[in-house]
């Protein structure tokens, strides 16, 4: 019997159309002889239909050619003004939104509450990777090196932009890197190398998020990303990558739109000191075993050349492809990295899904001690 899939993805976030390439490579990678695909696109409501497993449904995206569906307990449903109509039983939902309510914790909180197995990290990892001042908070506090930064908010900025432009300058001096705190794909990252352009990039930042982050920038540097995923009781370390870009500061565009007509190829594995390959291998799995997380996850680095220190960057608990090419020159293919996340999701509900009948049974209330 198939596993029935909802493969959810978009969602109210500025990285969207990111989420959108991420679903269309999991339509091209899955097995349709294991799995009864139920694309889920979310954009405020959820929608679905056959149509929505090919990228052009969404040049421009029309809510009127799709269904309307929600979900009843652990089944998805229709829903045509007052009436719904049962889809079926969800056996796991596969993510691939990036950022917003799909990354956030949000989503996974009401998978969680209605008994969905779902392939990501749970709302507290989640939650604490999305926020990259609240990362950095906890990877201090494990010893584990990174930027700390300075975090500016909306209001801080708009009620006294001249005392908060003076406090950056003097706590990180320039350049510096500017980025919203809870968005990802490097959408909004500025850099700023005098206090006029600090403020046009804040002021950019701000008509993204509520929150900025102002890190000092590290002006000779190798950025390096490796992933992780868990499965039947071990974690799995894939490769290290090495982006290259051309100015010292990779963009969205040069992620997703020119790809490969840049200088931003990917080079995997990276041509690096097989030590420096372990530092990144071992520090990706001690962060993904101290926030708990679960699914794939990617961790990206910067490395400090005139220092020689690695720091950690950024954590995506829900990474763009998945991560998939990370994996395969360990010799796990997309597919097959697809059946580890589901399988692994549907384990791990079973392992923390609970019986407390006995404490509803009228035991604490009657004074009786629950051995």
């Amino acid at each position: 019997m198939k596993t029935r899939l909802a493969v959810f993805f978009g969602g109210r976030s500025a990285e969207a159309d990111v989420s959108i390439l991420t679903a269309m490579q999991v339509f091209g990678a899955i097995d349709y002889d294991k799995y009864d695909v139920v694309p889920v696109y979310m954009d405020g409501a959820w929608w679905t239909g056959n149509d929505l497993l090919d990228v052009g449904a969404f040049r421009p995206f029309e809510s009127r050619h799709h269904t309307e569906v929600a979900l009843v307990g652990d089944r998805l449903v229709r829903v045509k003004g007052k009436r719904t109509k049962e889809i079926g039983k969800i056996d796991c939902a596969l993510i691939c939104c990036h950022g917003g309510e799909g990354e956030d914790g949000s989503l996974q909180g009401l998978l969680e509450v209605h008994g969905v197995p779902y392939t990501s990290s749970a709302v507290e990892g989640s939650a604490i990777c999305m926020n990259k001042m609240r990362l950095k908070d906890v990877a201090f506090a494990r010893k584990i090196k990174c930027e700390r930064g300075v975090a500016v908010r909306r209001d801080e900025f708009v009620e006294d932009r001249v005392n908060v432009l003076s406090k950056i300058v003097k706590r990180q001096g320039f350049p510096v890197i500017v980025k919203p705190v809870s968005l990802g794909s490097s959408i909004g990252v500025e850099r700023a190398k005098n206090r006029e352009e600090l403020e046009d990039a804040l002021a950019f930042c701000f008509a993204l998020s509520d929150e900025a982050l102002v890190e000092r920038e590290v002006v000779k540097k190798t950025e390096l990303n490796c992933a992780a995923v868990s499965y039947d009781g071990e974690v799995f370390v894939s490769a290290v990558e090495r982006p290259k870009q051309v100015d010292g500061v990779l963009t969205y565009d040069d992620k997703y739109v020119l790809g490969d007509k840049t200088d931003c190829a990917r080079e995997v594995p990276a041509s690096i000191p097989s030590e420096l390959a372990e530092r990144v291998r071992e520090t990706t799995l001690k962060l993904y075993a101290e926030l708990s997380l679960s699914g794939v996850v990617r961790v990206d680095y910067i490395l400090d050349e005139e220092k020689g220190v690695l720091l950690v960057n950024e954590v995506n608990t829900v990474p763009g492809s998945l991560a998939f090419y990370l994996f395969e020159p360990c010799g796990i293919s997309f597919g097959t990295l697809i059946d580890m996340l589901v399988d692994e999701a549907k384990d791990k509900m079973k392992r923390e899904r609970r019986d407390f009948s006995e404490f509803r049974n009228g035991r604490i209330l009657t004074g009786q001690v629950y051995k």
